[in-house]
């Protein structure tokens, strides 16, 4: 009965702690971004900018080599509104070892996801690890004379910028089997138990 009573406890509380980490990682995968003040933010709210457009983004999954953002918009006129992104450095310059698929946004309200993901290019890195400071989106409207010209989303569209610090993975994998040859310590008689 005893034993019964003990392996019955230890699958609890095994079970908790499971439940443990899975809420934590849920809370954690649902963080909110909060936009950067800076330059181009204030353009847009002087130019009108902030009266349509982002009103919130969320982190939705986050893996070594990818994110996906989940963003709300509100007010989007016309079905001819894009949302893009960009991932940045410290200094807010774009990064061209990651990809952003642009979404093409329904008018009114809703959200839209965006996901970031790593493609390594020719570029020689110091370490395994990439540091990014910031991401970057933009809502561009692809109508009237101004909108059929190649001119990039970010001339043409409401860019904001949103701190999310990140250290991407930039070579091996987390699948990756790395062989290790095991060296003895001591032998198994000076070994306490």
């Amino acid at each position: 009965m005893q034993k019964c009573c003990r392996s019955f406890v230890r699958v609890l509380g095994l079970f908790l702690v499971f439940i443990t980490m899975a809420m934590h990682a849920a809370v954690a995968q649902e963080q909110e971004l909060k936009p950067v003040d800076d330059t181009s933010t204030a353009l847009g709210s002087l130019f009108g900018g902030n009266a349509s457009g982002i009103t919130a983004v969320k982190v939705v999954a986050n893996t070594e080599q990818s994110i996906t953002l989940q963003v709300s918009v509100k007010g989007i006129e016309g079905d001819a509104t894009s949302l893009s992104g960009a991932v940045l450095n410290k200094l807010k310059k774009p990064l061209a070892d990651f990809v952003c698929e642009p979404r093409k946004l329904p008018a009114g309200d809703g959200t839209a996801e965006l996901k970031f993901q790593f493609k390594q290019g020719n570029a020689a890195y110091k370490s395994g690890l990439l540091e990014t400071h910031f991401v970057s989106l933009t809502l561009a409207k692809k109508e009237g004379i101004l909108g059929s010209l190649d001119l990039g989303d970010d001339v043409l569209g409401d860019n904001t910028v949103y701190a999310f610090q990140k250290k991407w993975r930039v070579s091996g994998s987390a699948s990756m089997v790395i062989p290790v040859v095991l060296m003895p310590f001591k032998s198994a008689a000076t070994l306490k138990p």
